[in-house]
């Protein structure tokens, strides 16, 4: 090195994975010598793509075929696979939601009723901390009972607050259905006003306000239909009639409530296929399309309601879905602190969840799940009583590379349902993608702030900013 100047000598490197990279650089120069340290943070790929499928395993085995992933990261991401023995997390925290909750109105009431009545038993059987004793949960139904049968009008409808007030064309409704099931359930429940509400129920378009819009006057109507099939009385002309006279441009709760009644075959297919047409399935979850109303408050209407009352639907109908175990996955993945957002989708998604231990989890599991990955073992996990415990295997994605194109194969014995997810996740070596078009697009640009040649853009994309520009 010539005296007075400098060289530059530069070491190509490449990170192995996310974190610091720390290199210390040394100079000698006769008897001197000096060295400093650079630290240099290698961040996650800010880009990452996801894939995922889920389903289930009753008996045997299933193969899922893998795709060793080309043009990524080696580093980073991989193949994870979980599996449990229940698709139901916690939901003790749902039902403490209701039955804390402190205001008395007739909806509120219903919905508290409506879902201890359905959920003793699942509750029970998971061994849920946090809840009341059963005789506590007995007594506040009793109270709620005793409060609702003092609150019904002479017409048999329920106001929102207190007797004498107009009754609710949704609240009434509510409550006849939650009075039904506390009588199913065992709780006493005075049959003379299960029989004035279930008149009203049978006659609810004539206490329809005329100002409510036709979307919710339908939906009104399919509950009150839905409701009376659950006290016996199934309408099954006047469901398919109310399907017809709209061709099926219904809101997607009536649609819901109505299609356990409907026993046309015609019908029941193309409601089959409306269903499939509103989901919208994503690596984790599949969640439900409609529209809303100006005045969809009429009928207490939300999002997750709604996919409460298809899944409901579906479990109901066409038990074999495929949609049902990804429908539950979405509803799970959707609680706040343990609980949906109100009263109204805590309850139909707990009757929802109900329905579906009854039909898919009515056994105690007692089995082990293994899994392969080609031919290497890639873990087992033994499932014994009911849990809501969640195993997690994960393969890097170095690995997977390795294996090449194989198939992922996970098998069960014993007693039991084996839930699966398997994801995939996955950083391109090339981080500059399109944007993900979804009908519309998001874009970023850059501007300099004090001179417009400190900031330009290749053709390719690429940007380039100054040093120290603003």
């Amino acid at each position: 090195m010539p005296a007075n100047d400098r060289v530059e000598v530069r070491f190509p490197v490449s990170a192995a994975m996310a974190g610091t990279a720390r290199f210390r650089v040394a100079g000698v120069s006769g008897g001197a010598a000096d060295a400093t340290t650079v630290e240099l943070p290698v961040y996650t790929p800010a880009t990452s793509e996801s894939f995922a499928t889920y389903g289930v395993v009753d008996d045997g085995a299933v193969a899922q075929p893998v795709l060793a992933p080309t043009d990524v990261i080696p580093q980073f991401g991989g193949l994870d696979i979980t599996t449990s023995s229940t698709s139901l997390q916690s939901l003790t925290d749902a039902v403490i939601y209701l039955e804390d909750y402190p205001f008395e109105s007739s909806d509120a009431l219903a919905s508290r009723i409506l879902s201890i009545a359905a959920l003793r038993d699942v509750l029970d059987a998971f061994d849920a901390p946090g809840l009341p004793s059963p005789s506590e949960l007995n007594a506040a139904v009793a109270r709620d009972i005793s409060t609702l049968v003092a609150m019904q009008n002479d017409d048999g409808g329920w106001p929102f607050w207190s007797r004498s007030r107009p009754s609710e064309p949704y609240n009434s409704v509510q409550v006849t259905h939650a009075l039904l099931a506390a009588r199913d359930a065992g709780y006493a429940v005075p049959q003379s006003a299960i029989d004035v509400a279930l008149a009203f129920v049978h006659d609810i378009e004539q206490h329809i306000p005329s100002e409510y819009s036709q979307e919710s006057r339908d939906t009104i109507s399919a509950y009150a239909l839905h409701v009376r099939m659950v006290g016996g009385d199934r309408d099954i002309a006047k469901a398919e009639q109310l399907y017809s006279q709209r061709d099926g441009d219904l809101p997607l709760d009536a649609i819901a409530w109505l299609w356990p009644v409907i026993d046309d075959p015609a019908i029941d297919a193309e409601i089959e296929r409306d269903i499939g047409n509103r989901a919208v399935d994503t690596a984790g979850a599949v969640t439900f399309t409609t529209g809303v109303a100006d005045d969809a408050y009429v009928a207490l209407s939300s999002d997750r309601r709604t996919d409460g009352l298809v899944l409901d639907a579906l479990i109901a109908v066409r038990p074999q879905s495929d949609l049902i175990p990804k429908v539950v996955s979405g509803l799970m993945a959707g609680q706040r602190q343990g609980r949906w957002d109100n009263v109204q989708e805590n309850t139909f998604i707990l009757l929802a969840l109900k329905a579906y231990f009854d039909a898919f989890e009515a056994q105690t599991p007692e089995f082990v799940a293994r899994v392969w990955l080609g031919e290497q073992f890639a873990g087992d996990e033994t499932f014994s009583g009911r849990s809501t415990e969640r195993d997690r295997i994960t393969i890097p994605t170095a690995q997977l590379q390795e294996l090449g194109n194989t198939d992922l194969v996970i098998a069960k014995e014993g007693t039991g349902r084996v839930y699966y997810r398997i994801g995939l996740r996955t950083a391109p070596a090339d981080l500059t993608l399109d944007a993900l078009d979804r009908g519309f697009v998001v874009s970023r640009s850059y501007e300099a702030v004090d001179d417009p040649a400190d900031v330009s853009r290749d053709a390719d994309g690429t940007w380039h900013i100054r040093a120290g520009a603003r």
